[in-house]
């Protein structure tokens, strides 16, 4: 089986060669022979030989100390330790896992089949007919020649052993690329998220933490409206100045934010108020301060109150706590202050008329769900 690894080809690895230039040696690390630095992460993705003779991993040699292969037998002068790395491919699978599982089993004498436990106390496991590499002292055996895979976990077919022959056995699993997180049941990251974008309005994600905007919905309206007006308690709507939003969950809080321009000829103060709706029930959110005839604002935000003649901008918000999943409409209302009556001019001014736009204004109501 070919071995799986980070460049798009199959078979990726690197090899090393360390020439003994005197004896005495236990270990090989640094550079070898072609100017390579060793370098490994993991030593269950390293094969060692000796002089062409594959070394017993944790018997022959060690992997303990990083990108170093150490506690060798004393090496001779001309002695040659090949050491091959694989590199891990990990995309869906978790990082504890590995591709390939190596077994070692030291014989008792007169074995022909090896099953059961390694040396190490793992259980050897595979399935009937596994495609495995199996080496008997360091020599490579034949599939179906020297042994066979024909029952689940057993190696069988060998030719009786020897007492302190050893098996080893390398066992390849299949690598499914799958997602890291399921759609369909869900999952966790470990680590940060980056995306360039986001599809949908949000209105279906769960375990948002508090402040988080959740949706927004913004309605502009450029049209100039005249409204008549008789008393305070008489709102008229501000048509087109209205939006609707549905919370996706009940603590959730709405934001408005309205933008507009008032007017009215006779310089009397100017009342704006936002009515929500929820299923046929409309409820007022803010009232002006009567009281209050002084500069451009009321105190009482959202309201506000102007005495003037010229247009005025207006820019207030207000945070609501509807309770609700329910659809919820916001439409802004106006209306002249104390007795008086007349005509309130929205996105434009009493002189205004169609043959002329410089007067004229745009408006806008926003709404944005915060999660609670």
């Amino acid at each position: 089986m070919p071995y799986i690894g980070k460049s798009p080809e199959f078979g990726v690895r690197q090899r090393y060669y360390y020439t003994q230039s005197s004896g005495g040696g236990t270990s090989v690390s640094g550079t070898d022979d072609n100017g390579i630095t060793l370098k490994f992460t993991d030593g269950n993705f390293v094969d060692v030989f000796l002089n062409g003779v594959l070394l017993v991993d944790g018997t022959d040699y060690g992997t303990s100390t990083a990108n170093t292969i150490s506690n060798l037998s004393a090496l001779s002068s001309g002695d040659v330790i090949e050491v091959l790395v694989y590199d891990v491919f990990n995309i869906a699978k978790n990082q504890a896992e590995v591709t390939r599982t190596r077994y070692y089993k030291t014989a008792s004498g007169g074995e022909t089949s090896i099953s059961g436990n390694d040396d190490s106390g793992v259980a050897i496991q595979f399935e009937a007919g596994a495609h495995l590499d199996v080496s008997l002292n360091g020599v490579s055996l034949v599939a179906g020649s020297d042994y066979n895979t024909s029952t689940a976990n057993t190696i069988s077919g060998l030719s009786a052993l020897t007492a302190g022959n050893v098996i080893e056995i390398v066992k390849y699993e299949k690598f499914v690329v799958s997602d890291t997180v399921s759609k369909a049941a869900g999952g966790t990251f470990g680590g940060a998220i980056t995306a360039t974008s986001f599809s949908g309005d949000g209105s279906g994600l769960t375990g948002v933490s508090a402040g988080k905007v959740l949706q927004v919905v913004s309605v502009p309206m450029d049209t100039a409206l005249s409204i008549s007006s008789s008393s305070t308690s008489n709102f008229a709507d501000v048509t087109g100045l209205v939006a609707s939003i549905t919370p996706s969950a009940t603590g959730s809080k709405v934001l408005v934010m309205v933008s507009t321009t008032l007017h009215h000829s006779a310089a009397y103060i100017i009342h704006v108020n936002v009515e929500r709706t929820i299923g046929g029930t409309a409820t007022k959110l803010g009232l002006a301060n009567v009281s209050n005839r002084v500069g451009s604002v009321m105190s009482t935000l959202p309201v506000n109150s102007w005495y003037g003649v010229s247009m005025h901008p207006v820019s207030f918000q207000l945070m609501d706590s509807p309770s609700t999943t329910s659809a919820c409409s916001y439409q802004v209302q106006v209306t002249l202050g104390a007795s008086y009556s007349g005509t309130i001019y929205v996105n434009r001014t009493n002189n205004d008329n169609d043959a002329d736009y410089s007067s004229r204004t745009k408006s806008t109501i926003t709404l944005m769900e915060i999660g609670a």
